[in-house]
């Protein structure tokens, strides 16, 4: 792991995300929704965000093997950011809206991908904070509030809901 990029994701999570980086093709290229989720707009690439990286308790090509595991490299890559995780029992977007917010918190949501098998074969985040909704979708998709919408894809399901504080 490059320590120059991952003390800049580092720094980067402490202050707080600037959405409008993501008018930029270049950031929107090189990030995806982790990064998001733990409010970074470096753009490091899918070698730094992917679960598990940042920690280093994943290696970039292992299979995920569970949701379980999931979970937990995410907690360990926030931990390893310096960052305050904290798991709530929510389970819905209308709920998740009424979670009162300080400026330096917000709420990452994890979502697994799973084929009928049980083969885990992705993750996906949704953002909650002070300025509402936001999600990173693909290479070139940024959206916030009203067009960030809860997954509905049977393959794709909630595995935890988390308050970050920087």
């Amino acid at each position: 792991m490059n320590m120059e990029t991952f003390n800049q994701i580092k720094e980067a999570v402490h202050k707080p995300i600037n959405f409008k980086d993501f008018e930029s093709s270049f950031i929107k290229e090189n990030t995806n929704c982790f990064a998001l989720a733990i409010g970074s707009t470096v753009p490091a690439g899918s070698k730094f965000y992917r679960l598990g990286m940042l920690s280093k308790e994943k290696n970039y090509y292992d299979d995920y093997n569970s949701p379980q595991e999931l979970k937990k490299l995410f907690i360990s890559d926030v931990k390893a950011l310096g960052l305050k995780i904290e798991e709530l029992n929510i389970v819905d977007k209308s709920s998740i809206s009424n979670v009162p917010l300080k400026n330096n918190e917000h709420i990452a949501i994890l979502f697994v991908q799973q084929i009928t098998s049980g083969k885990v074969i992705g993750f996906h985040f949704l953002r909650f904070d002070k300025n509402g909704w936001s999600e990173k979708k693909g290479y070139f998709s940024f959206l916030i509030n009203e067009n960030v919408k809860w997954p509905t894809n049977n393959c794709i399901k909630l595995i935890g809901c988390f308050k970050i504080t920087r």
